[in-house]
């Protein structure tokens, strides 16, 4: 509560033009701080988070934290001036639920700099650079790997590929002591690391495929796993779940797979081990990455929309 009388207090001084407030909390104080006066306000939503937190952290759906939740979500919809999803899939859902004008709504996914993450000129010494045998194929997760994934399902393709292809299946995740511990039960052999944010390119860059196993729901809907657009980047092949937007995305690729509740982890492996060379698969990723992910294009839409708002541009 202090904290947001005091956001708000500085926001009524500042007189801003725009505020460009990121999920919920802060757009909270943003509509608080903009009331009653010309600042216009930008929600920018990050995904449905009342429903990210009854998926992943328990909440009851009809429980006083998740009511009062989405009183605050349709008055922090019914207030923006303007609003930003992750997913069109999400942008469709919302917008048709709260009304008002489509144009109100827009979609700018998780993005990714295509010059940080890229495809490295030699796979075999990229994977030597972080400690891997560099003539065995690479399988990897990063990030999160927690409650809003299917952990099981992504240890078990994990365990499958390595057995089978002789390769390496690789974890790169905060969460090293959970991960650690849940693949010990299920005798799954992997390398489970933490890496710093400007380490992840590294990791990326020495692998073939990347998992996306997002659990659906309805929190899925909204969501653009981040290591997807970072994959992509890095010329990996993707196997991911059917959440937000990837089954349009991905659904023609020939080297990335968006799978159905029915795939076992044999029937993904046996797709990955019967892709071809790595060359057109870094070719097609890569433009995947740049259509749908490119940051240098997501912050051409952001300027364009506090242009809209009346926000001067920058020098």
């Amino acid at each position: 509560a202090y904290d947001t009388a005091v956001a708000t207090r500085h926001l009524r001084r500042s007189r801003a033009r725009v505020v460009h407030a990121r999920s919920y909390v802060a757009a909270t104080m943003g509509s608080l701080g903009t009331r009653g006066g010309d600042g216009r306000l930008l929600f920018d939503m990050r995904g449905f988070w009342i429903d990210e937190r009854i998926e992943g952290q328990g909440w009851n759906p009809e429980g006083l934290k998740a009511r009062q939740g989405r009183r605050v979500e349709r008055a922090l919809l019914a207030r923006a001036d303007h609003v930003v999803h992750l997913t069109d899939a999400g942008r469709t859902a919302l917008a048709e639920a709260s009304g008002g004008s489509p144009e109100r709504h827009s979609t700018i996914p998780t993005c990714v700099d295509m010059e940080r993450f890229s495809v490295p000129p030699d796979r075999g010494a990229a994977r030597a650079a972080v400690g891997l045998p560099p003539r065995r194929p690479v399988l990897i997760h990063s990030g999160t790997l927690g409650a809003r994934y299917q952990v099981g399902r992504t240890l078990d393709i994990g365990r499958r590929f390595k057995e089978r292809s002789g390769g390496t299946f690789v974890v790169v995740t905060q969460d090293v002591e959970a991960v650690s511990q849940r693949a010990a039960d299920m005798g799954v052999q992997a390398v489970i690391r933490s890496a710093t944010p400007q380490e992840m390119p590294a990791w990326i860059g020495a692998a073939d495929f990347g998992l996306a196993l997002v659990a659906p729901g309805p929190a899925g809907v909204a969501s653009a796993p981040t290591k997807v657009g970072e994959y992509l980047a890095s010329g990996l092949g993707v196997v991911a779940t059917a959440v937000g937007d990837l089954a349009v995305q991905l659904g023609r690729a020939r080297h990335s797979r968006v799978l159905s509740s029915d795939v076992g982890g044999e029937e993904v492996v046996d797709w990955l081990l019967a892709q071809p060379s790595p060359a057109a698969r870094e070719e097609e990723s890569r433009a995947l990455a740049e259509r749908y992910y490119d940051l240098s294009d997501a912050l051409d839409r952001y300027e364009d929309i506090y242009r809209r708002l009346g926000a001067r541009p920058c020098a």
